[in-house]
């Protein structure tokens, strides 16, 4: 990668021996974002990892339209993992999951000819 949005304080900080890279998880701009922090957030925990060291394995976990995003913020802008969490919550808080009240579903009915399976599908989508 070229040019980052860290800081050179974080550029410059070394992952710990053995650190164990979240390359399994990833967030593709589709989901909720809330969901993806806390488990990165939980993994990290597990590391042992810095603040420093989360920012340097935060893009590890963001493929297409995620590290577009993340490329194109500003050098130098990040200087902490707060930075990155309130900048990752703004741009894709439009993902995050409501919960529904459950009269809600009251108005999800099955369509005529619609068969059951393509209903409950739908049932549980909404």
């Amino acid at each position: 990668m070229g040019a980052m949005p860290f800081t050179e304080r974080i550029l410059r900080a070394k992952l710990p021996k053995g650190f164990d890279k979240p390359t399994d998880m990833k967030y593709d701009g589709t989901k909720d974002p809330q969901e993806h922090l806390t488990a990165f957030e939980a993994i990290m925990n597990l590391e042992g990892a810095s603040d420093a060291v989360r920012c340097r394995a935060f893009p590890v976990t963001l493929p297409g339209p995620a590290i577009k995003w993340f490329n194109a913020l500003p050098n130098g802008s990040i200087a902490s993992f707060h930075d990155i969490t309130r900048k990752f919550m703004a741009q894709f808080t439009t993902r995050i999951t409501k919960a529904k009240h459950p009269i809600s579903l009251l108005g999800v009915t099955q369509k005529q000819e619609e068969s059951t399976r393509k209903y409950l599908d739908r049932f549980n989508d909404e």
